[in-house]
């Protein structure tokens, strides 16, 4: 009977002394799509492959969540074509894409509670939800990188790598924000650009038909993601858009199958994607031996 009345006692200060509780309002981001799924991994042909050149194209899928306690949600596909080669230590590689996809706007919650204080929803929160739904949005880039390898046993491990993507952004989203006052966002980014610079590492391991390898990248929105001076009281610190993101591939022939999971300022993502090697095979063909007894 004790145990059954302690509940009771527990919850009647949350019930009827709600002024005592602390209240957090919901903050509101709008900023690129390509926020958390900046770029794709890019396969490469090792140093010890006999071709120095390689053209891939590429098809790709990526879906999150964004926006502060992940009230929004996007998914895309994204065609691209990158060249890549190698010289001496290093590996180059560039191209473009083409993404294209649905960016939906969630509605604010009327408020919860979590852990102590009560999150109340946005100011603005019935103008906002009326903008609920999906909106398309498309983006053409470029994609870049350099890294410095070392063979190993087996493989060989890029050791530090640096990467840009830069994007610039079409469609109803970025007409929605182009649109929307400021006076109904914590932040809002009309800017059509978006562009990111990192470090990556990745280790490669050899097979018989192909390799596989593992990758990491850690990088840094530019412009106006760059220190916002906006600070988040979910998270307790200022909005700096940042990305980690790891992968891991698998190729086998001239096919790249890869996994991608990324993490950033608001959002994160999933990408899942296939490559195909253009021209030459990935590595020369041994050469046929001569039958025994031949001349």
């Amino acid at each position: 009977m004790k145990i059954k009345l302690l509940f009771p006692a527990l919850l009647a200060p949350v019930l009827f002394l709600p002024g005592c509780i602390p209240h957090v309002q919901q903050q509101n981001y709008y900023v690129s799509p390509m926020n958390g799924n900046q770029g794709e991994y890019h396969a490469l042909p090792q140093l010890t492959d006999s071709a120095h050149t390689a053209v891939y194209a590429h098809v790709g899928y990526a879906g999150g969540k964004t926006n502060q306690e992940k009230t929004d949600y996007y998914h895309s596909f994204r065609g691209a074509i990158t060249a890549a080669h190698h010289v001496g230590m290093f590996q180059f590689y560039y191209g473009l894409d083409l993404s294209l996809g649905t960016y939906y706007l969630g509605k604010w919650d009327t408020g919860h509670i979590f852990l102590g204080p009560i999150t109340d929803p946005p100011a603005a929160t019935a103008i906002l939800n009326s903008f609920s739904g999906g909106k398309f949005y498309g983006g053409v880039g470029f994609s870049g990188g350099v890294n410095l390898v070392l063979p190993i046993a087996g493989g060989e491990w890029r050791i530090l790598g640096v990467e840009t993507d830069m994007h610039r952004e079409f469609g109803d989203y970025l007409a929605f924000r182009k649109k929307l006052p400021d006076s109904l966002a914590t932040l809002n980014i009309r800017s059509n650009f978006y562009t990111t610079v990192g470090l990556t590492t990745e280790m490669i391991g050899r097979t018989r038909d192909g390799e596989f390898g593992f990758r990491m990248a850690l990088g840094q929105g530019l412009g106006p993601y760059y220190h916002t001076n906006v600070y988040d009281y979910e998270s307790k610190h200022f909005l700096n858009y940042s990305y980690f993101d790891v992968s891991f591939h698998y190729t086998w022939d001239r096919y790249t199958a890869y996994l991608q999971g990324g993490w950033a300022e608001q959002a994160n993502s999933f990408q899942i994607g296939l490559q195909y090697r253009l021209g030459r095979p990935r590595l020369a063909p041994k050469p046929a031996r001569a039958p025994k007894g031949g001349h």
